[in-house]
């Protein structure tokens, strides 16, 4: 009967023991899951942040080229109009 006891006991002992261990295992894979998801979403920001920045310089240049193209209507009109005059 001591001896049954005993073995139970092993076996409760060595199964909680293993249960011990797959949290552990779970919770280091969370751990890494989590930090993985975080350099994704970091990557994804910074390349978010780099496109913005290459479409902020295309409009600008876009419009720094239609501010030219109307400065020099202008001047076409205005040089125009004092010869008219």
């Amino acid at each position: 009967m001591e001896a049954t006891r005993q073995q139970w006991e092993a076996a409760l002992r060595s199964a909680r023991e293993d249960v011990r261990k797959v949290k552990e295992e779970w919770e280091r894979r969370l751990k890494e899951e989590q930090l993985e998801g975080q350099r994704l979403l970091l990557e994804a920001q910074a390349k978010q942040a780099i496109h913005i920045g290459n479409l902020q310089a295309e409009y600008q240049a876009m419009m720094d080229g239609r501010l030219a193209l109307l400065q020099r209507e202008q001047n076409v009109e205005t040089e125009r109009l004092r010869r008219e005059c």
